[in-house]
């Protein structure tokens, strides 16, 4: 997949705080990168990452769940 085909999936978007500022790529869903190095990709999607999964996408479609950073995914 191209970088922009990885950002529409994830849900990235490219948020500025002030204008003339360098903005952050913020996501819905951490970027392949990033799932990678997590402690969930065990190789196979696991009952672990479907709950996480489910988890997660029911906390953003209540408005409990906020856009993130790559910093953020990563902690």
């Amino acid at each position: 997949l191209t970088e922009e085909e990885i950002d529409l999936l994830c849900g990235a978007y490219y948020m500025e705080k002030n204008v003339g500022q360098p903005g952050k790529r913020m996501s819905w869903w951490p970027k392949p990168n990033i799932w990678r190095h997590s402690g969930l990709d065990v190789g196979y999607w696991s009952s672990g990452c479907e709950k996480w999964f489910q988890d997660r996408k029911e906390r953003i479609r209540k408005g409990d769940a906020h856009l993130k950073s790559t910093e953020a995914w990563r902690s």
